[in-house]
């Protein structure tokens, strides 16, 4: 059985590893920002921010009925899932291309790569974009060594549905036009196999009509409500992100390549040589076909990447950090076959296990320095400001200045405090939501106190049930305070 199923075998044996890995940093409840607005529509089947991710959704819908943990922690488990199938994915793209010792060396680095690590244990769409562009390289070398159709098809098909979960998988249609080109141009010609792909393809996109379809039944976190064409457009081509796309100048390119080089850095430390060295051997070792699969991919994500300006760019590098993972096992491969040439037998039988077992001490001693950084099993941050909401008084109004995500997850998921209210206020309006609710007697508290400046001279804020509560002065007092350990209160200013 084991020679039989080696193969699968040991990508399942990879993938567990990898799964244990993340499950034991895994985020136990709800999140901030983006990963607390996936929870929360994962679990209302809402509409998600662009480019609306409905597959996503969808499949994060499924991991809430599981019955374990709280609903936040179902959907942050999603992603450990994604990402341990993406490893077993990687290791079979790997294995065919090079051997068993290379590709487990390049999957377990790739499998705890800090950002493809950091996004396993939290809800974000970046592992299942893994997932499906691995999918897709696979049934793409599969269609090369078989020349069976049926993986061709199979290949089309999923880089139509990877749209769905992310915009940026788009970028392995010219990358795979130009390998099956190369590989055997004539399927160009069969115009029988070109109708069945382009009618995969469009299957691939009918997770689209999700948005339109369920925006159309008014569900709660409707963003952008794309029931009608002209708002469905907008919504899944990220339109409000334009202005920060594309964003090309040669300082401006210098300046991210370097950045980029140090984020490779940190993801694959000294074994990244090898995954140099790999990206220059794989012409002549992989073909020219799968080369440019490869490279075309590459330079496409990193190109658009560097063009994007937006704070947490990192997670765009992951598609290339998957493509340097294939890029160092050929290398490894590469530099095992030198010490096979260049060592007598008796001492090759032992260099080549020493060798290996080297590099997953590397890749190990990496893991170990990442590990706390990337640790979120101890984060309970958001619990603990939702709990404190939980026990405002009732009929209070919450003002959030921050958008706290966590508060959609709040009111929309756990259904606790019904009888509260929440409003996103900003200084340029918090003035004039205060005025009109303290006239009619309503109780008014923050989340935190980063408006005192704003509300200085005019308004105090006091710590009440672990908010602050905002009154109007009277006589003139220019009084704020903070809490301090047993409740009481202390004069503050907030530095000018």
């Amino acid at each position: 059985m084991w020679r039989r199923h080696r193969t699968w075998l040991t990508a399942a044996a990879l993938g567990v590893l990898v799964f244990l890995n993340y499950l034991s940093t895994l985020a136990p409840t709800v999140l901030a920002g983006d990963s607390g607005r996936f929870q929360a529509r994962s679990y209302v089947l809402g509409i998600g921010h662009p480019t609306g991710y409905p597959t996503y959704i969808m499949l994060g819908k499924l991991f809430t009925y599981l019955p374990v943990g709280d609903v936040a922690y179902r959907v942050n488990l999603s992603s450990s899932v994604y990402a341990a199938v993406t490893v077993v994915l990687l290791y079979l793209i790997i294995v065919r291309l090079t051997n068993v010792l290379p590709a487990l060396i390049a999957t377990l680095a790739f499998g705890v790569s800090r950002t493809f690590w950091s996004q396993a244990v939290i809800a974000e769409v970046y592992t299942l974009n893994s997932l499906m562009v691995s999918a897709t390289l696979l049934a793409l070398l599969l269609w090369r060594d078989t020349r069976k159709d049926k993986y061709l098809l199979a290949a089309t098909f999923l880089a139509g549905f990877s749209l769905t979960n992310h915009m940026t998988s788009g970028l392995q249609i010219p990358a795979a036009i130009v390998f099956v080109w190369l590989t055997d141009r004539s399927r160009f010609k069969d115009w029988s196999l070109l109708l069945k792909a382009t009618l995969l393809f469009l299957l691939g996109l009918t997770p689209y009509l999700y948005l339109p379809v369920r925006a159309s039944m008014d569900p709660p976190l409707n963003y952008g409500d794309p029931s009608t064409p002209r708002n469905f457009f907008y919504l899944v081509t990220g339109r409000q992100f334009e202005d920060q796309m594309f964003l090309f100048g040669i300082r401006r390119f210098l300046h991210g390549t370097l950045s980029y080089l140090g984020h490779l850095g940190e993801e694959y430390s000294a074994v990244l040589l090898l995954g140099l060295g790999g990206l220059l051997l794989g012409f002549q070792r992989l073909g020219r076909a799968t080369w440019a699969l490869l490279m075309i991919f590459f330079g496409g994500q990193l190109v658009y990447a560097l063009g994007y300006r937006i704070p947490d760019i990192a997670v765009y590098f992951i598609p290339t950090y998957l493509v340097l993972a294939i890029a160092m096992a050929v290398g490894v491969d590469a530099l095992l076959e030198q010490v096979r040439r260049l060592l007598s037998p008796p001492v090759r039988a032992l260099a080549v296990p020493a060798l290996g077992l080297l590099l997953v001490i590397v890749i190990g001693r990496t893991w170990w320095i990442k590990y706390p950084s990337v640790d979120q099993s101890d984060n309970y941050a958001q619990r603990q400001l939702i709990e404190r909401v939980a026990r405002s008084p009732a009929k209070a109004i919450i003002y959030d200045p921050s958008n706290t995500t966590s508060l959609q997850y709040f009111r929309y998921v756990e259904r606790r405090r019904p009888d509260l209210r929440f409003r996103a206020v900003r200084r340029h309006n918090v003035d004039r939501a205060l005025s009109a609710d303290l006239r009619v007697g309503r109780r008014v508290f923050l989340l935190e106190p980063s408006l005192e400046g704003t509300l200085r001279g005019r308004y105090e804020l006091r710590p009440e049930g672990g908010l602050w509560r905002v009154t109007k002065v009277q006589g003139g007092s220019t009084r704020s305070c903070c809490p301090i350990g047993d409740g009481r209160c202390v004069p503050w200013r907030l530095p000018t």
